[in-house]
């Protein structure tokens, strides 16, 4: 089942080419890690990728030098693919239903009260964080991670796990830090920011 989602999530980041991503209103390090590594990998990968909240972001999160990318959300995006993430329900992302609805809707989440509100949904109540959703969806699809792209992941995991502290800590989670550390992740760097 996962499997096949996950292969049905590559096809649209290969062969589509203008992205909008977009994590629920007032983010947290989940929601703006998890946005950011996704938005630094299509980039990187030759895709046209907007990442977007309608909040303004937290000072705390402006050591990350993608940060500065993040745009007020206007609902008027050029976009063929919006995906968002870490956002339980559709209303959570400010996003307008009429700009939405000729868009592929790609809707990536670990809360087990997610509506399924996307064309394609995939939530994993088990995950720790949305960044190991990233992570498998990029991995399974050959998508290359760069060490900006596996710092958001990075952030995005030690920030849901309570600095793996929390009961929602797993063994996967652990196994995505270190590959991600084996990537070249300073665990140092990102603790002391946060």
């Amino acid at each position: 089942m996962s499997e096949n989602i996950l292969e049905k999530i590559g096809y649209y980041l290969k062969n589509y080419n203008d992205f909008l991503i977009v994590g629920h209103k007032d983010p947290d390090g989940d929601a703006i890690g998890s946005s950011l590594a996704l938005y630094k990998a299509l980039t990187e990968y030759g895709k046209n990728t907007i990442v977007a909240n309608t909040s303004k972001i937290s000072d705390l999160y402006f050591f990350l030098d993608d940060v500065k990318n993040i745009l007020q959300l206007q609902n008027n995006e050029k976009a063929q693919v919006i995906i968002t993430v870490d956002s339980a329900d559709f209303e959570r992302t400010k996003l307008d239903k009429n700009y939405v609805k000729d868009k592929i809707l790609i809707n990536i989440d670990h809360h087990p009260t997610n509506t399924q509100y996307g064309n394609i949904n995939y939530v994993v109540p088990q995950a720790a964080a949305v960044g190991c959703l990233i992570y498998e969806i990029l991995k399974f699809n050959n998508i290359p991670i760069s060490l900006k792209t596996a710092e958001y992941l990075y952030l995005s995991i030690l920030t849901d796990t309570g600095s793996f502290r929390y009961s929602s800590t797993s063994a996967n989670a652990f196994r995505i830090a270190s590959d991600l550390i084996d990537l070249g992740v300073k665990p140092w760097k990102i603790a002391y920011n946060i």
